[in-house]
């Protein structure tokens, strides 16, 4: 009857992913004690990955039963501002709202440290950003307490070649913990298969669904030779079935889809399968398991797609790169590049299909000004990426910057995009914000360039936007994380539009905007030349992809 003991009892089984069996148990107990605050706070993380508004409504009555407490707020700061229900721009501001009326009350514990930093981020307050500390400070922070998912948002904060490789450092840490604690606990792994038999390729992500990651990880399940490989895929992901992941399901040998599973038991369940190679495509992203390879439940391991940065286990082999992704630093890969032969990902016709269609009249001819915009998420934003934005708006007259995005109707982030702009003469009526989330492309038909962010570029963006005819201005740094929009447009074609330094990429939009024709040219062929790139060749893609794994399997197992 210790609540301690209880609470203690039920954090274990939300750690070892025993969601539903930890729910299950704290309703019997509310039934008992129905205002235990720390229940009520407790179920309500248990539900945050399968029912956010419940688990909202939990949260809310914990405060209300210790509203003292700056922990409970702080944590359902962070789950407001993950709200995809309802009007996301409105539960952001509350997320944000709910923060800062604790902000100087708050213990900066490496949890709370993540939640405050990744909301500042999202509402584009730099002033507070800045302030929770330096690049090595924060980063280390997370990486000791073992929040690798908190490093994702780090990658947008790079300024300086040292701290490129204080990145890498911070992702070792976390690896070394990572790999330490898989040691202590091994699993088994089954005896060897006989030799000259097919390859056994396994992928494991929560993201095979309807989702980025998926889209361009298809043309690996569609158009492998089942002669000559296996393919197995691996799902810890907390929802429903979709059409995408049944999709998946019919075309591989085996689709192992478990929601309540530890790490372990996830390894070993890989294991049992005997792999030949395993690629992990999501690292620490929602719902992922990248400790599970830190248990080596595959001779051979690679990272892909997911997280554009080595992930920091040892036990992972290999990164997955293309030759324009390759860092010139090989400082900056802690794993040895595995080069594909000339794409990071392709455009596959399941995810890129021909609606919605792309107006052949670019904004421009219709309006007479230049419409600039972006869909990137804010995380990849910087006080600097938005001035430059605002630099290229004051360099060309008349024009407009559009952003495609749900923090649209959150006034936090609408008031401090503004005030950016507005520091280089930019005035509000020419920033518009387009509310939509999902449902995006079509209005790249309003957009006549995509500005790109930096230092982390996009990658699923930079292809949907080409994919919709608007050309894409970018910047190029050393990083992994910096070279995907620059792989992309190399490989479509338009290097010209990638500049290597921020004032390059600034004249570069306004040379762009400067010349219609050309904007009008790449509206009406942008996706026909696309076509006939490595970019859409998935068929390609994948036939260079299984010869890269065959490669891998030349060279000698790690022990």
């Amino acid at each position: 009857g210790d609540a301690r003991l209880q609470e203690a009892r039920l954090s274990m089984l939300r750690r070892s992913g025993r969601m539903r069996e930890a729910e299950l148990q704290m309703l019997d107990m509310l039934k008992v004690t129905p205002d235990a605050a720390w229940l009520h706070f407790q179920l309500a993380g248990a539900l945050t990955d399968y029912d956010r508004p419940r688990a909202n409504e939990h949260f809310r009555r914990a405060i209300e039963l210790a509203p003292e407490n700056v922990d409970y707020r702080i944590t359902y700061a962070e789950s407001l501002g993950r709200d995809r229900t309802g009007d996301e721009g409105g539960n952001l501001e509350a997320a944000y709202r709910t923060m800062v009326e604790v902000l100087d009350k708050a213990e900066l514990t490496p949890g709370n440290l993540k939640v405050i930093y990744e909301l500042l981020v999202r509402v584009a307050d730099y002033d507070r950003l800045e302030a929770l500390g330096s690049f090595s400070k924060v980063g280390r922070t997370w990486a000791d307490a073992g929040r690798h998912t908190a490093l994702m948002a780090h990658l947008a904060r790079v300024r300086t070649a040292e701290d490129r490789l204080e990145l890498v450092e911070q992702h070792r840490i976390w690896g070394r913990l990572a790999d330490a604690a898989a040691a202590r606990r091994p699993i088994t792994h089954p005896a060897p298969r006989a030799p000259g038999g097919k390859i056994r390729v396994g992928y494991m992500s929560s993201d095979l669904r309807g989702h980025p990651v998926a889209y361009f990880a298809i043309p690996l399940f569609e158009h492998y030779d089942r002669s000559r490989f296996e393919v197995f895929c691996y799902s810890w992901y907390q929802g429903e079935e979709d059409p995408t992941q049944k999709q998946i399901t019919q075309w591989v040998d085996g689709f192992r889809w478990h929601k309540d599973i530890t790490d372990r038991e996830a390894a070993q369940l890989i294991a049992d399968d005997n792999l030949d190679m395993l690629f992990e495509l999501g690292a620490t992203t929602h719902m992922n398991k990248l400790s599970v390879m830190s248990y080596r439940p595959a001779p051979r391991q690679a990272s892909w797609v997911g997280y554009p940065h080595s992930a920091g286990p040892e036990t992972i082999d290999y990164l997955v790169l293309d030759p324009w992704m390759n860092p010139p630093d090989p400082r900056l890969v802690i794993e040895k590049p595995l080069l594909l032969a000339h794409t990071w990902y392709a455009m596959g016709e399941r995810a890129f299909r021909e609606q919605p269609a792309v107006d052949p009249v670019a904004p421009v001819e219709r309006n007479g000004y230049v419409t600039f915009g972006t869909a990137n998420n804010p995380y990849k934003y910087t006080r600097e990426t938005v001035t430059a934005w605002a630099r290229a708006v004051a360099g060309t007259p008349g024009s407009k910057f559009m952003f495609v995005r749900p923090e649209g109707t959150t006034p936090t982030f609408t008031t401090n995009i503004r005030a950016v702009f507005a520091s280089q003469g930019v005035s509000a009526d020419r920033v518009i914000f387009e509310t939509v989330r999902g449902r995006h492309l079509p209005f790249y038909n309003q957009m006549d360039i995509s500005l790109d962010t930096f230092p982390q570029t996009g990658g699923t963006t930079t292809c949907e936007s080409l994919w919709m005819g608007v050309p894409v201005v970018a910047r190029v740094g050393d990083a992994v994380f910096e070279r995907m929009s620059y792989s992309i447009l190399n490989n479509a074609g338009l290097g010209d539009l990638v500049g290597k330094t921020t004032d390059e990429y600034v004249d570069i939009a306004i040379r762009l905007a400067a010349d219609p024709a050309r904007i009008g040219e790449l509206r009406r062929t942008l996706r026909d030349r696309l076509g006939a790139s490595p970019l859409r060749d998935a068929r390609g893609f994948a036939t260079d992809w299984y010869a890269m794994v065959e490669r891998a399997m030349a060279d000698p197992v790690r022990k």
